[in-house]
């Protein structure tokens, strides 16, 4: 019985301070793009997904995905890993700071498809309890792509 007892508390604590499976959020968020230091310039939106632990324990650290999906078509094609950069988060609540996420590239599009700006992620350490959220912040892929208007937050991890 003894036995038994321990291996269901080790279980249970390898359940409790383990990540619980991500949760994915998307907002819509608008962009100001530029290359040349400004000289060519646009707007944008792209619908901006952020992939992170519903919770962790406290001290815990956890991989965070962050990708990017136009919302006008592409007009040409482009070749995988034609675009290559980073994006970045915002944190709040129970965490503060910018995240920078590399690995940012695109798979291959091809004209009338919406832009895919995937496999930025980082590390983010919890070292407090309670709610953390991310709110999308530049990202660049080439040109560079401020927030215009504000973000709202896309996903939340409850730390505990």
């Amino acid at each position: 019985m003894r036995k038994l007892f321990a291996l269901l508390t080790a279980a249970a604590a390898t359940l409790v301070l383990g990540a619980t499976p991500a949760a994915a959020g998307t907002v819509t968020v608008d962009y100001h793009c530029a290359v040349g230091g400004g000289i060519v310039a646009w707007d944008v939106q792209y619908r901006t997904t952020i992939t992170a632990p519903a919770s962790v324990a406290q001290g815990q650290t956890a991989t965070v995905k962050i990708e990017y999906t136009g919302v006008k078509n592409w007009t040409t094609h482009s070749p995988a890993g034609t675009y290559n950069g980073w994006g970045s988060f915002k944190l709040g609540g129970a965490a503060t700071g910018t995240i920078t996420a590399p690995g940012l590239t695109n798979p291959e599009i091809q004209p009338g498809e919406k832009m895919r700006f995937v496999g930025a992620s980082a590390q983010v350490s919890f070292p407090a309890k309670g709610q953390v959220t991310y709110t999308p912040a530049t990202f660049n892929y080439g040109p560079n792509c401020i927030v215009w208007t504000p973000a709202g937050v896309a996903a939340t991890t409850s730390v505990v």
